[in-house]
């Protein structure tokens, strides 16, 4: 393919790509080995035959550490996920991988204020500015901060403007734990979701699975809705919030792999290992023919057997369905009823107790 490499330090990118394989926070567009997914050489050569655009998608954490070392530098030892946003960098700066961060400054914006979104995005550009032999040094721990760094220019955006797809995930997360602050069983709690996906409202895929999970008996209830139950019903409706940005990292993530197919690898990072559960199970479930066999065999991680084998029929059917009828008029709007149904979902929360 080369008649000679580029001039980069490859074993330093040789290690980075290892570590981002085996970290388990990054989920490839479409399945890839393992050992091939990161590896530098490989990744240049598609794009240079032209046969890839690469495109990184990281979640607000990451992006967050990103602007963070620009601005502060590391402190060592690094954390792991400040180590991860390095290496992301770095690896990126050297293969021309585009960082695309939107979602991740509407969660923030949404979190804290429009201000402090636009000033971190002022940051997070002047970490993306061209500076590939610093980034690399950072990551192999030879430097603590970037040589040229400062600023850019603040961009006058709405950030916090709310986004359609997470006003939607929002009600989905609402329904999803109000179901669970019930005594209904797991299993029973999963079939009540979906049949009102299916009648009331949308099958909002991402959001589907990310419930499959949460309320499976192998799940992580406490970590992917957090403070659900608490005294204080601020951090409760906090935590549902963030559940929904979750389910909207996914459903942007499938929506461009929907789009750009093929000739796009894009490449999800997040900090969050049941997101990156979730955004696998429907990588892996999307490219295959045998659908229902194939999502049955990765929600036998998560369920009994038998569960997994009817959850995932409901979902293959749900999916199908969603495929074949146009989508109802609400989703899209700013009104009511989608407006009307946060609230009184919203109301609900605020009632119950303990």
């Amino acid at each position: 393919m080369f008649s000679s490499l580029p001039d980069l330090p490859w074993e330093d990118l040789g290690e980075i790509g290892s570590h981002l394989a085996s970290s388990a926070t990054l989920v490839p567009g479409y399945p890839l080995p393992t050992e091939a997914a990161f590896s530098p050489i490989d990744l240049l050569q598609e794009k240079v035959a032209g046969r890839k655009r690469l495109v990184i998608l990281p979640d607000r954490n990451v992006v967050s550490r990103m602007a963070r070392i620009a601005q502060d530098g590391i402190s060592y030892p690094p954390c792991q996920f400040t180590r991860l946003a390095t290496m992301i960098m770095a690896f990126a700066q050297a293969l021309d991988i585009e960082v695309e961060p939107s979602i991740a400054f509407h969660e923030l914006a949404h979190r804290n204020g429009n201000e402090e979104a636009q000033e971190e995005l002022t940051w997070f550009r002047a970490a993306d500015e061209y500076q590939v032999q610093a980034w690399i040094d950072m990551a192999m721990g030879r430097i603590d901060r970037l040589p040229l760094s400062s600023p850019s220019a603040k961009e006058e955006l709405n950030l916090a403007k709310p986004l359609k797809r997470w006003r939607c995930n929002y009600l989905a997360a609402l329904k999803i734990s109000s179901l669970s602050l019930t005594n209904m069983s797991a299993a029973e709690r999963v079939e009540r979701l979906l049949e009102w996906m299916e009648e009331d409202f949308i099958f909002a895929g991402p959001a589907a699975v990310y419930a499959v999970k949460y309320f499976s008996p192998n799940g992580v209830q406490r970590r992917m809705i957090k403070h659900l139950r608490s005294p204080s019903r601020d951090r409760a409706l906090a935590g549902i919030r963030n559940a929904a940005w979750d389910m909207t990292y996914i459903s942007d993530f499938v929506d461009r792999i929907n789009k750009t197919g093929h000739n796009t690898q894009n490449i999800l990072v997040t900090s969050d290992r049941a997101l990156a559960d979730v955004a696998e199970l429907i990588v892996q479930y999307a490219s295959v023919t045998d659908q229902e066999e194939n999502l049955e065999d990765g929600l036998a991680t998560w369920w009994p057997e038998r569960e997994a084998r009817i959850i995932s029929a409901q979902l293959v059917r749900l999916a199908h369905i969603a495929t074949t009828r146009p989508p109802p008029e609400y989703p899209g709007e700013s009104t009511a009823p989608l407006t009307d149904w946060i609230s009184e979902a919203e109301e609900r929360m605020w009632k119950w107790a303990p």
